[in-house]
């Protein structure tokens, strides 16, 4: 297993069920390209006055659909239950922000209560995440 393997597999035991005993969750992620060019998926979550890293999933494709497979199988993983999202950050890039077809549509089909929130910081998250795996 390599480190960011590792990395993407931990959260720590307690944290995890902090979040699972929440009621209302907001996530953040947001995908970026390693150096040996394998598309990932960055999970955060945030909870009343916390937040953690969830996960790193290695994406085959990086459309909307994959995307938006990958969050909701990770969410499951962990027992996070997508009724519980209210808030979701993510880039503006149109796989994320489309109204139609994008995750955060998908997203609120399942949470139509949720708001997305156009994220810049996730920017700065990736680059620093893509730059440390290098």
């Amino acid at each position: 297993m390599d480190f960011i393997e590792a990395i993407g597999t931990w959260i720590d035991e307690s944290t995890l069920r902090r979040v699972q005993k929440a009621s209302y969750i907001s996530i953040m992620a947001d995908e970026c390209v390693d150096i040996s060019t394998i598309e990932e998926l960055f999970v955060f979550c945030r909870w009343e006055e916390n937040e953690s890293f969830l996960d790193i999933v290695p994406l085959k494709k990086a459309d909307a659909e994959a995307i938006y497979i990958a969050l909701v199988t990770s969410l499951k993983e962990k027992n996070l239950e997508l009724g519980k999202v209210v808030g979701m950050g993510f880039d503006g890039a149109a796989t994320f922000s489309g109204r139609k077809t994008g995750v955060q549509a998908r997203i609120k089909k399942h949470a139509p209560h949720a708001i997305f929130i156009h994220c810049l910081s996730l920017s700065h998250v990736a680059v620093g995440m893509c730059a440390s795996s290098q």
